[in-house]
């Protein structure tokens, strides 16, 4: 029983430490005030979430979307295996395989060129191409690389969605 309550407790907490984790780094990493960058808890699915509504470059991007897996993953895991530690090396674990959603959409932006403007998807797990910082400023929109994102989003946008039937592989 205590194992059960502890693995919650444990699952509660790294959860949310994992969203502010993205949050904290998108603020660092793209240089935008905390408060571009919103932390909520979505009852639905009963997961906290960070959701950056403003454009960033898709470098800042991919370092926030990785930085969870870094701090909670394979740090742990690795002073866990080093100290002789199972529980510190479990606990790595399982916040290795918990990112497997930002994992994924980072594999979907792989082939965004640095420089190039991303924004975090509102209510889903997913991003939007939507140019080059030089573009934004001309005011022109970005028409590379399409991944379908589903009905209802923006004509002007790419998305870089999960849905069924949009991850490439």
């Amino acid at each position: 029983m205590y194992f059960i309550i502890s693995l919650i407790t444990t699952l509660i907490l790294g959860s949310v430490i994992h969203e502010l984790i993205h949050r904290f780094s998108w603020a660092f990493f793209g240089h935008k005030p905390l408060n571009a960058i919103k932390f909520g808890f979505q009852w639905q699915t009963l997961t906290p979430y960070a959701h950056c509504h403003e454009p960033t470059g898709v470098q800042a991007y991919r370092l926030g979307g990785i930085m969870p897996l870094v701090v909670l993953g394979i740090l742990p895991s690795l002073i866990g295996i080093g100290a002789g530690n199972g529980w510190i090396m479990f606990f790595g674990f399982l916040f290795t395989v918990a990112v497997g959603g930002d994992l994924l959409v980072l594999w979907l932006i792989r082939d965004v060129r640095p420089g190039q403007l991303v924004e975090d998807h509102p209510t889903q797990v997913g991003c939007y191409l939507i140019g080059t910082q030089t573009e934004k400023q001309a005011s022109t929109r970005l028409t590379k690389r399409v991944v379908p994102s589903g009905g209802g989003d923006s004509p002007r946008y790419n998305g870089f969605m999960l849905h069924p039937g949009s991850v490439p592989f």
